[in-house]
């Protein structure tokens, strides 16, 4: 595995552009994100996820990175048979929506040769809603909704290859999880101001763990 790893980054090194200065270009990427996910009940996603994704990356005169992205969206139902609330037990439709984008500020270790490695600061603003209708008349739909923000650290390898294309691989860690959580029980029995209730929370070091992968044209 080793030796496989070592032959693609001088394979990269062969065919990539020595000595080409960065500063002032910029970056068009597409590619995949994996996400690895440990967060309990605060999510219904499962462990493992693998989402597309589309950003910009602006290199300045000053060899500072932003990166803008687009995380996830994503729209979708989920069927569930047999949920037990306790009282009854009952099939249930849960339409999911996921909207998050991300921005990056980054300094590079070095702004020359075709391997551009470098760390950044990240922020994510993100928007995650189930919606849930059961099939049982005495449960009432109910609308859980998290508004999150978080911070994360990135590491990055570019690899520029031919002048005109890039290879970007990056890991990240989050830092912090800012969120409120909210969720509204259309119970037509109580006022609508009593149907909805939320919370604040603040967590460190959330287990949420991404591993990307994008190709780019440099302009």
């Amino acid at each position: 595995m080793r030796i496989r790893i070592a032959a693609f980054l001088m394979l990269i090194t062969i065919y990539g552009v020595q000595a080409q200065n960065l500063a002032g270009k910029k970056i068009y990427e597409v590619g995949a994100t994996a996400f690895f996910l440990n967060m309990d009940s605060t999510t219904l996603e499962s462990d493992f996820n693998i989402r597309p994704n589309l950003g910009v990356t602006f290199i300045t005169k000053k060899s500072f990175i932003h990166g803008i992205s687009v995380r996830e969206i994503w729209l979708k139902e989920k069927y569930f048979e047999g949920v037990n609330s306790g009282r009854y037990v009952y099939d249930t439709k849960i339409k999911e929506t996921n909207i998050s984008i991300k921005y990056e500020f980054g300094i590079p270790l070095t702004n020359n040769g075709s391997l551009l490695p470098y760390f950044s600061i990240g922020l994510i603003p993100e928007y995650t809603s189930y919606f849930s209708r059961p099939t049982n008349e005495s449960t009432y739909d109910r609308h859980l909704r998290f508004y999150n923000l978080y911070t994360e650290i990135n590491a990055h390898c570019l690899f520029i290859l031919k002048q005109k294309y890039s290879l970007n691989l990056s890991g990240s860690i989050k830092i912090n999880r800012f969120y409120r959580e909210s969720i509204r029980i259309y119970n037509p029995n109580i006022r609508k101001n009593q149907q909805e209730r939320g919370d604040n929370h603040n967590q460190w070091f959330p287990e949420v763990f991404e591993v990307k992968l994008s190709l780019g044209i440099i302009h």
